[in-house]
């Protein structure tokens, strides 16, 4: 049964307080063919790294358990990069530290990749969202979902999938030159070639989410850097796609939010009026737009 063999890739930087839980739900599986891979991008000698060094030694003795380290901080997209060129499995699991598999995650997606063809790349799964309330993110389409994906009526993340580790191969992993938008980069390229699909309308894993997404966010203008290396890097992609003005519309409207949320008037009426060139503003833009107003009064005090 090792052909069958899923590796647990889990990237880990900043956050060993959730790595436990991480590793425990990994090891709860009801697939019993797993190995799990613990990449460590805090630099060696770091205080987070030897952190977390003291939360993987309980872990140690477990044959199928296995614990890397960069020397220096890189990013996500590198971590998962060590993981997919160590792991042995056919199948590869992403885990972020601070998720959670649900007991029967890889087994429903082990026995769908099973039945499905070779144009078929990988599984996702839908997710519980676990902040100040719980709430499911309910997806429901199989296939090519990259317009779904850009527009944001598919959300998945990189710890909901399960991909052939040939194909993770093939596509050469992460780009490392991306310090956000990792999963959608990885999934854009992936989407050129292979489908993706959903088993089950199951959640089968929880995302804890932090108690403001705006905290989440980088500042104005390393944003728009992030997003201009997004769009222009799959702008050929982009092109094709029905609703590719809405797509536009959408991604730099949010750099136009951020920009409001830190006052920064110039630059925000700028990226306003590009999203706008694409799209008028809706109901949805104006919401978003007066509650980062508000964070920007917020601040102010």
């Amino acid at each position: 049964m090792n052909d069958l063999l899923v590796s647990i890739i889990i990237p880990t930087y900043s956050r060993p307080i959730n790595l436990k839980r991480a590793i425990d739900s990994a090891l709860a599986q009801s697939y019993p063919f797993i190995e799990i891979i613990v990449v460590d991008d805090n630099g060696e000698g770091t205080s987070c790294q030897v952190e977390t060094e003291q939360v993987v030694a309980e872990y140690k003795n477990n044959a199928n358990f296995h614990y890397l380290k960069h020397e220096m901080n890189k990013n996500g997209a590198a971590a998962r990069n060590t993981g997919i060129q160590y792991a042995h499995g056919v199948y590869i699991s992403f885990l972020d530290d601070d998720d959670e598999l649900l007991p029967g995650k890889i087994a429903i997606q082990v026995e769908a990749m099973k039945r499905l063809g070779s144009e078929w790349g990988g599984c996702y799964c839908n997710l519980n969202l676990v902040g100040r309330k719980r709430r499911q993110l309910l997806n429901h389409g199989s296939g090519n979902m990259a317009e779904e994906m850009l527009l944001g009526t598919v959300r998945f993340n990189s710890t909901t999938l399960l991909i052939r580790r040939e194909v993770c191969m093939e596509l050469g992993g992460f780009d490392e030159n991306f310090r956000r938008h990792q999963d959608w980069e990885f999934m854009l390229r992936f989407f050129r070639v292979y489908k993706i699909f959903l088993p089950t309308e199951k959640c089968l894993v929880n995302k804890y989410s932090s108690i403001s997404t705006q905290s989440n966010l980088p500042d104005g203008e390393a944003y728009i850097r992030i997003k201009t290396l997004f769009l222009e890097t799959f702008k050929t992609d982009i092109a094709v796609l029905p609703s590719a003005s809405v797509i536009y519309h959408k991604h730099w409207m949010s750099v136009a939010s951020v920009l409001l949320s830190e006052g920064k008037c110039k630059l925000f009426f700028h990226y306003f009026k590009l999203a706008c060139s694409f799209r008028g503003l809706n109901r949805e833009d104006l919401k978003d737009l007066l509650i980062n107003f508000g964070y920007y009064l917020l601040k102010k005090k």
